[in-house]
């Protein structure tokens, strides 16, 4: 209980010497001055007194002729004349603590993923119209009626997930993998030919075939009907079903290749000066910090980054930089090697995209040449290559 009254009071440990410090100790006993832990270190003692106490020393000190000074202090008082000094931190603290309390009831963030068919950008115009955006109040956004409106409003999504943590709403989707094909099954559609050539290899899968193998097909020629007849017993027909045709259909022919490059071309050539402009977005806004640059041509690279206190807690503001190099253009010309590897490269790439879809070179018969003021990579291709198109009737 004495602690606690001291406490309350203050206190402080002081330490004196001089003249005749012992006189001070008795003179302080006689005027009802509490002294205690007493500690004497040579010609010092250390001691504590009361902030009452404290006071009523200078007559003694004078008289005794010691000196008396204050080691440490303690108690209510002290911390009450710190807190004072600091009430402009403790204020700017509260108000930072209001501030990031009133934060955390509104959105701040919002995320979507797991979207590929529907953009970011088709989504947020959506939740836009449904009053849902950044700085919106959380309990204001009904998280089941949200996947609700999202499945009916987008029929490619399979699934719809919302959630709040924090400041940030989180939207993940699933997308309807059917492909066009699967969707269509059941109507009758039948395999026409858009190339020409003579067909080697043909596999039916569905329908009934119009060609066969040896044949010389033509663009636009049914290939596979997608309607099947079915015959009585006397072979006349009694009615017909209707499928999506479907089939591997290989043919031969033989493609005029030509593929042609200008002799010039532009080139980017850096000067060496760069400059940045920084921005601010602020509840949507952006805003310019410091002046754009003066160059005619400049390449513009940008980076931003959010202020995230903590997982799920996203403050309003982001900071970007637009960093941007000049360049000048300088006219170049391609020599036979440079022109000669890009014709290539690009016919590399043909026969590369021709073997994925299915076909093959038989044989090639390629050249370089230079003529109407083009580098040309020009010659006869004899291909095997799958075709038939599907189209309803």
């Amino acid at each position: 209980m004495i602690r606690v009254l001291r406490y309350l009071k203050g206190y402080v440990k002081i330490k004196i010497w001089g003249f005749a410090p012992e006189r001070f100790l008795n003179l302080c006993s006689r005027r009802n001055i509490m002294l205690w832990e007493i500690q004497k270190e040579k010609d010092t003692y250390l001691l504590y007194i009361s902030l009452s106490g404290f006071w009523s020393l200078r007559e003694i000190a004078r008289k005794t002729k010691t000196r008396v000074v204050i080691l440490k202090r303690y108690g209510l008082p002290f911390f009450l004349s710190k807190i004072r000094e600091r009430s402009i931190f403790l204020t700017g603290a509260l108000l930072a603590f209001l501030a990031w309390f009133l934060s955390g009831l509104f959105i701040w963030n919002i995320q979507v993923e797991g979207n590929y068919k529907i953009t970011d950008n088709q989504i947020r115009k959506y939740l836009k119209t449904q009053g849902i955006s950044e700085t919106i109040p959380k309990n204001s956004v009904n998280i089941e009626e949200l996947e609700k409106r999202l499945r009916e409003e987008f029929p490619e999504f399979t699934w719809v997930s919302v959630k709040i943590d924090g400041t940030d709403l989180y939207i993940s989707i699933k997308e309807n993998d059917l492909t066009s094909y699967e969707a269509v099954e059941e109507r009758c559609m039948d395999l026409w030919a858009e190339k020409d050539g003579m067909i080697t290899s043909m596999i039916v899968k569905k329908g009934v075939a119009q060609v066969k193998p040896g044949d010389m097909v033509s663009e636009n020629m049914l290939l596979v009907s997608g309607e099947i007849p079915v015959y009585n017993d006397d072979e006349t027909i009694r009615k017909y079903l209707y499928t999506a045709a479907e089939a591997d259909i290989i043919v031969k022919r033989t493609v005029c290749y030509e593929d042609k490059l200008l002799p010039s071309y532009i080139r980017k050539v850096y000067t060496g000066r760069t400059s940045d402009k920084v921005v601010c977005h602020l509840w949507g806004n952006e805003l310019t910090l410091g002046k754009g640059n003066t160059y005619r041509y400049y390449d513009t690279t940008y980076e931003n980054k959010g202020i995230t206190l903590w997982k799920g807690i996203t403050l309003p503001v982001r900071f970007g930089v637009y960093h941007n190099r000049e360049y000048y253009n300088m006219e170049c010309r391609y020599t036979l090697k440079e022109a000669e590897n890009i014709l290539s490269k690009r016919y590399r790439k043909y026969v590369e995209n021709l073997e994925n879809e299915g076909g093959s070179i038989i044989s090639a018969n390629v050249y370089m040449d230079s003529k109407g003021g083009y580098w040309t990579y020009q010659g006869e291709i004899e291909v095997e290559e799958k075709i038939g198109i599907q189209i309803a009737r």
